[in-house]
């Protein structure tokens, strides 16, 4: 019978227990009951698992903050420190355009010509406080077009110089 077959699969080596096992439905749950007692007390026999273990790292590998030594540290290949360069080229790259004007940092248009005339300080009748605020943001916004157009010329200005 198929039942007999795949109890034989399941319990190799019990030869003509088997048969009689597979005879009845009850009969094979109780075989597979007492199977499962075996294991259980055979496994109960079995010392509790203990998980006391202790790492210990060597003083001379570490330094007192906790990092490897030099010696430890590993060789770089060609291809570390190439990464490495470009990592610090482009950091230098954002941080120089951090340092430009929110102009440049956006790509936004500038003026082709400036305007540079300011009025002149000792004027009768002299300039108000508003007048005079207004004429250093003039010379302020001057200063940073000067340097703009100096270290970012237009592109119409780049080719005009190529050719």
């Amino acid at each position: 019978s198929r039942r007999g077959v795949g109890v034989a699969m399941a319990a190799p080596g019990l030869g003509d227990q088997m048969m009689d096992v597979a005879d009845t439905p009850s009969a094979m749950r109780n075989y597979q009951h007492h199977v499962k007692e075996q294991l259980r007390a055979g496994l109960s026999t079995l010392p509790t698992p203990r998980n006391d273990y202790e790492i210990v790292v060597p003083e001379d590998e570490m330094d007192t903050e906790g990092r490897h030594t030099a010696d430890q540290l590993r060789v770089e290949d060609q291809s570390d420190l190439d990464l490495r360069a470009l990592q610090v080229a482009l950091a230098q790259k954002e941080e120089e355009l951090r340092r430009r004007s929110q102009v440049i940092q956006r790509s936004l248009p500038r003026p082709a010509e400036i305007n540079i005339v300011l009025r002149p300080p000792n004027t009768e009748p002299p300039l108000t406080e508003l007048q005079k605020a207004e004429e250093l943001i003039k010379q302020e916004m001057i200063t940073m077009l000067h340097y703009d157009a100096l270290h970012n010329p237009l592109e119409a200005k780049r080719q005009a110089n190529v050719l």
